[in-house]
């Protein structure tokens, strides 16, 4: 079966189709109707885009193997430096008890 109904407005839509043998045989299902214009489709503002990778020093529209590609562009990472600090707190900390124990400056 196909039916037209209006969804002029926003809401939620119910729709229940009985057979001949009553509730039993029914079936339901709910269609969801949002007007936010967020939720609208719409082409894409190629306008916009163009200007915003124009801006950004990025390429609109690129090609598959474009993007893809390596170039001169680089990315800084940082590194952490705890661990190294941590050792060399380890063996400062040894060398120090090294050198409380064992007298080599002293003359018996």
């Amino acid at each position: 079966y196909r039916a037209a109904v209006p969804a002029e407005d926003a809401g939620i839509y119910t729709f229940r189709l009985r057979g001949a043998d009553g509730p039993a045989g029914a079936v339901e299902r709910r269609l969801i109707v949002a007007r936010s214009d967020e939720l609208r489709l719409r082409p894409p503002d190629t306008a916009l885009l163009r200007e915003v990778s124009r801006d950004t020093g990025g390429a609109f529209d690129p090609k598959p193997a474009d993007v893809f590609a390596v170039g001169a562009d680089r990315a800084r990472s940082s590194t952490p430096l705890w661990p190294y600090l941590a050792s060399l707190a380890a063996v400062l900390w040894l060398a120090d008890l090294a050198l409380r124990r064992v007298r080599l400056f002293e003359r018996v």
